[in-house]
């Protein structure tokens, strides 16, 4: 047997083995991580999933989930969950159709080649039959077979994802770049007449965002301390404990009741310094209600090359991250440039992964191992420490990295983590192996005839560690995955330390799902399983059953495990991994395209050269028409939901996207009576508590 072939089945028996001990764990703990909840606090919404894992019956439970079709996820749990899922089935019907007809017929034809020039390749790769030139037609009939299939995968996703849905907040649009000197009182109607006198009664409302910023910022703040005033007196009076905290790191511990009541007075003075910002300043941004999803098109095609004014869809007002809306937008680019280098220095640099193994590595060198420790850390832990590290450490990096951006709505910030997750898995998880510094080195110093016998070789290595690499995430990961340990965990440390009502709801509430990493990952999956697919064909079919259990353990993890907005609309999120599958595609015509010109056949060396320039000649075309794609395909493929009114007069709520600053200030319950008031008020209620 095939070294690479046995590697396969030993890692995939090992792995079976983990998978059925982490769905063991998983049914003895899924009741107890979840359970729905119903609201005791004012103004809280507790967050519960579709499903009660801890209230319906096992059996019922999986049933219900298997049964919920694809139209009832959209209703049920919105349009990210719908997007997200419905990216896996058309992934799984690629997959299968490449199962079937490649894997097949490549694997016995790569087998009964006779290697390069005596050099050692794995048999089951296309670097076995690179001397032959009969054999290596059928890689080229099938590279065709693949591009074709997979543009017809590009259009299947674009129609399955139409962002056309009735959302009410398709007919706003959002206006960046006002003059922030001006008053609101002043901008808003010189706004509103520039667009009525354009066009006309298709403009129902202009709100132009107040600066109410630092108030807000503040105003949270209160809301948290007097959170931790109530936590702390709960604390000393029921568990006798004298609650102190940690102010500084190596500091003494001070009264936590004392400190967060200080807390409240000094954010109590700054939202009085700053409410009035709100009535002289505005942020820079407005959101125009139009009369029809239609009538907002028509003013974003208007609009898109203007000068003084960004127009954009604006996003749902829960969406809306008040607190960064007053930056400078010029100083915020320059922000994000500087962390993204911060960034690629940090991980492209000092901690790749190469070297995040490599530390591991060392450390078991240097350990009293043995030498079967050793020998299995050798063969099956770097796939392993990869996934930790793409899971954990940059993962949280990421999610660093991206709130420092200071985006204004949270559709911005998930682009934003998920272009970021693809990038450097992209770069570092695959094309870095892929390719590797030593193909580059021995060509510089060897010449082109190198990569004859270099590049083949690396190919049939890479093509197995990525085999083996995707058996790890179907079976290790998949299983984590779906016993969900950290939300066990997480849940039970909460309930312990909750004291205040609101905190005993908070830590009942199922987690949100990040759809920014679950779709990065899909997608980087995807694209290793892709780029393989002609060269190491056995890929293909470990990739099917990595997306089966992906997409059934995520299924029933929307359904029953996490929270999910459903009233998130999500257009920028086909958008950017349609862009994303695009590029892998070509990335997968050059690399295979690439082996081919390293024949010993003049016409294999020519047919490879010209697969290269038709993909790249594709590739552009399909990527320049690909936002009037869109469009057309979007707007014929409109989806009706059961729960949303379609009737054009829908009308919308006065004050929608008005700072909730202000809303409160129009709120209040007199005239006269002001914010500070009303927190002056609280603040005296709490001290005649003590």
């Amino acid at each position: 047997m095939e070294q690479g072939i046995f590697q396969i089945l030993y890692t995939l028996a090992i792995d079976a083995i983990i998978f059925s001990i982490l769905f063991i764990l998983f049914l003895a703990t899924y009741r107890h991580r979840t359970r729905h909840t119903e609201n005791t606090v004012e103004n809280f919404k507790p967050k519960n999933a579709i499903f009660s894992e801890s209230e319906i019956p096992k059996c019922k439970l999986f049933r219900d989930v298997w049964n919920t079709s694809p139209k009832e996820i959209r209703d049920k749990c919105g349009f990210f969950a719908y997007v997200y899922l419905s990216l896996h089935r058309q992934i799984i019907i690629f997959l299968t159709v490449l199962s079937i007809f490649i894997t097949p017929a490549l694997v016995p034809i790569y087998f009964q080649g006779s290697g390069i020039s005596g050099e050692d390749t794995n048999a089951e790769s296309i670097g076995n039959v690179l001397d032959d030139e009969k054999y290596m037609i059928a890689p080229i009939i099938y590279f065709v077979f693949f591009s074709c299939l997979a543009y017809w995968l590009v259009y299947i996703i674009l129609k399955s994802v139409s962002p056309t849905e009735s959302y009410i907040y398709e007919r706003v649009i959002e206006i960046g770049g006002l003059d922030k000197n001006k008053q609101p009182q002043e901008i808003g109607p010189e706004v509103h007449k520039t667009f009525t006198g354009q066009f006309q009664e298709e403009i129902m409302e202009t709100c132009v965002v107040s600066d109410y910023t630092n108030s807000y910022i503040a105003y949270q703040e209160i809301n948290k301390a007097k959170e931790r005033v109530e936590h702390f007196k709960i604390v000393e009076s029921q568990d006798k404990k004298k609650g102190e905290i940690r102010v500084k790191m190596c500091g003494k511990k001070v009264n936590a009741v004392e400190h967060y009541t200080k807390e409240i007075e000094k954010f109590q003075d700054q939202f009085e310094q700053h409410i009035e910002e709100g009535n002289v300043k505005n942020t820079g941004f407005a959101f125009v209600v139009c009369k029809s999803r239609e009538a907002a098109e028509k003013v974003k095609e208007e609009y898109k090359d203007s000068k003084s004014w960004s127009v954009d869809s604006a996003p749902a007002p829960h969406e809306v991250k008040w607190e960064n809306m007053n930056y400078n937008q010029t100083t915020i680019k320059i922000r994000r440039a500087i962390l993204l280098a911060i960034f690629i220095v940090i991980f492209f640099v000092f901690l790749t992964p190469t070297a995040f193994v490599r530390y591991i590595n060392d450390a078991v060198s240097n350990a009293d191992a043995g030498d079967y420790v050793k020998g299995i850390f050798d063969t099956y832990l770097p796939t392993l420490l990869l996934i930790i590290y793409q899971a954990v450490v940059v993962y949280h990096a990421i999610i660093f990295v991206v709130k420092q951006e200071k985006h204004i709505d949270v559709a911005a910030e998930v682009v934003s983590r998920m272009v970021k997750y693809l990038l450097f898995f992209a770069f570092y998880i695959f094309i870095l192996q892929a390719f590797g510094m030593q193909v580059v080195v021995q060509v510089s110093t060897d010449g082109w005839d190198s990569a004859r016998t270099l590049f083949p070789n690396k190919i049939a290595e890479t093509g197995l560690f990525f085999t083996i690499f995707m058996i790890h995430q179907a079976g290790i990961s998949m299983g984590v995955a779906l016993w969900q340990p950290g939300v066990i965990i997480v849940s039970k440390i909460k309930q312990k330390l909750a004291k205040t009502p609101l905190e005993k709801m908070q830590a009942l509430d199922n987690p949100d799902f990040d759809f920014s990493y679950e779709i990065a990952i899909t997608l980087n999956n995807f694209f290793i399983i892709m780029c393989y697919s002609v060269a190491y064909p056995l890929i293909l079919v470990i990739g099917l059953i990595y997306f089966v259990l992906r997409y059934l353990i995520h299924k029933y993890l929307l359904l029953s495990t996490f929270y999910i907005n459903k009233s998130s609309t999500g257009a920028a999120i086909p958008k950017a991994y349609i862009y994303s599958i695009m590029s892998y595609i070509f990335i997968f015509q050059l690399l295979t395209g690439f082996i081919f010109t390293i024949n010993d056949s003049v016409g294999i060396q020519v047919t490879g050269g010209v697969l290269i320039i038709v993909s790249f000649i594709i590739y552009l075309v399909v990527m320049l028409k690909l936002p009037t794609v869109m469009k057309l395909v979007w707007k014929t493929g409109k989806y009706v939901s059961e729960n949303e009114n379609e009737s054009e007069s829908l009308k919308m709520e006065s004050g929608l996207y008005m700072h909730p600053i202000e809303k409160m200030q129009m709120t209040s319950r007199g005239p006269k009576e002001t914010l500070q008031d009303k927190h002056t008020e609280s603040l005296n209620s709490n001290d005649n508590e003590d």
